[in-house]
C-alpha cells in the first residue's frame, strides 16, 4: 500500500519546542508502526528534504527519544521509503496560507497517485482529514483535495478502504467461475468456498457469476462485523433453512453434507435463494466469525421421488 509523506508538515515542526516536537513525533511513529503491522507491501513516496529536515534530525539526535520509536523511523527510511523523482509529475499543488501560497510535493504525488498523504500533526493545517489545494498543470487549474492521515487511529479506516478498493476493481474483472475461483480469498476473506465448489462453478460464466458474487458479497459483508449470534434476518437475502422432512430423511440429507477444507464434514442446511433456481449452501462459524460455503449450483431435491 502506497502513501507519501507530506513535506510542508515537517517544515511546520521547526519552530515547536522540543516537548511539541516528541509529541508529534511520537504520533507519527505510532501511525508508522500502525501501518507495518497491516501492510506487508508498505511504500512511502518521499521528498527528498524529509529525512534531512531540521525536525526529523533533532528528534533523531535526541536523547530523549525512545531507542525502539528511532528504529521505527529508521526502518522506514532504509526499508519503505521511495525518494520522489518530481520529473516524473507534470503538475503543481499549491496550498494557500496567511503568508502565501506554497508549493506542496508530497500532496502532488498523492494527489495525481490516488493515495493517502501522510503528516505530522505540527499545526492545524495537517489535523485534518483531507489537505485542500489547487492542482495545476500549464495554465489550468483547479481546487482538488487529498486525504491525510496524522494519526494511529485513522490507519484502520484507511486499510479497509484501501480493501474495498482494491476488491471492487478486482470484482469488476471477474467474468468466469474460474476467475472468482482463483480469486475466492481476496474477495471474499470471511468466507470458506469448500473444495467440492470449485468443480460447481468452474464452467460458468456472464450473468450468473455475477449474481452468485452479489449473494456472496453480501455474505461476507454480513460475517466482516460478525458478533457470533448469526441472525438470518440481518442478511437482506432469501434465506432458507432446510424443512424437518429433508434434514430427517437420510438421502436427502446427505446431499447436504460437505467437506469443509479441514477434513471434517458437516451438514449445510441454510441456503440462499435465487429466483432462477440456484441455492447456495453456507454454514456459519461462531467460533471462527467466518462462514463455509459448501455448495453453489441447482436447486437439491427435496422429495425422494
Amino acid at each position: 500500500m502506497d502513501f507519501a509523506f507530506n513535506e510542508l508538515s515537517f517544515e511546520s515542526a521547526e519552530n515547536l519546542t522540543d516537548g511539541q516536537l516528541l509529541q508529534i513525533m511520537d504520533a507519527l511513529v505510532k501511525l508508522l508502526h500502525e501501518l507495518k503491522k497491516h501492510s506487508s507491501d508498505l511504500y512511502i513516496l518521499t521528498p527528498s528534504t524529509i529525512y534531512s529536515s531540521q525536525a526529523i534530525q533533532k528528534w533523531l539526535n535526541s536523547s530523549s527519544v525512545r531507542m525502539e520509536h528511532k528504529r521505527v523511523m529508521l526502518t522506514i527510511r532504509n526499508k519503505h521509503s521511495i525518494t520522489i523523482n518530481e520529473e516524473d509529475y507534470q503538475g503543481e499543488f499549491e496550498i494557500a496560507f496567511d503568508e502565501g501560497k506554497k508549493n506542496a510535493i508530497g500532496c502532488l504525488v498523492a494527489y495525481e497517485e490516488n493515495i493517502p498523504a501522510i503528516s505530522v500533526a505540527s499545526t492545524d493545517a495537517w489535523s485534518k482529514n483531507e489537505i485542500r489545494g489547487y492542482h495545476r498543470v500549464d495554465n489550468e487549474q483547479e481546487e482538488v483535495s487529498v486525504k491525510n492521515i496524522y494519526e494511529a487511529s485513522q490507519v484502520a479506516d484507511i486499510i479497509e478502504e484501501n480493501i474495498n478498493r482494491k476488491n471492487f476493481e478486482l470484482r469488476k474483472n471477474i467474468y468466469s467461475g474460474q476467475d472468482l475461483w482463483e480469486n475466492r480469498k481476496e474477495l471474499y476473506p470471511r468466507l470458506i468456498l469448500c473444495e467440492n465448489v470449485k468443480e460447481q462453478i468452474y464452467r460458468k460464466n456472464g450473468k450468473y457469476i455475477k449474481q452468485v458474487m452479489a449473494k456472496l458479497q453480501i455474505l461476507n459483508d454480513y460475517f466482516a462485523s460478525y458478533d457470533g449470534k448469526y441472525n438470518p434476518n440481518e442478511l437482506g437475502l432469501d434465506v432458507s433453512n432446510e424443512s424437518e422432512s429433508v434434514s430427517q430423511e437420510s438421502s436427502l440429507k446427505a446431499m447436504r453434507l460437505f467437506q469443509k477444507p479441514d477434513g471434517e464434514k458437516a451438514y449445510f442446511f441454510e441456503h440462499i435463494k435465487f429466483k432462477s433456481g440456484t441455492r447456495i449452501h453456507y454454514l456459519p462459524c461462531d467460533s471462527l466469525k467466518i462462514c463455509y460455503i459448501g455448495y453453489i449450483g441447482i436447486h437439491l431435491r427435496t422429495k425422494l421421488h
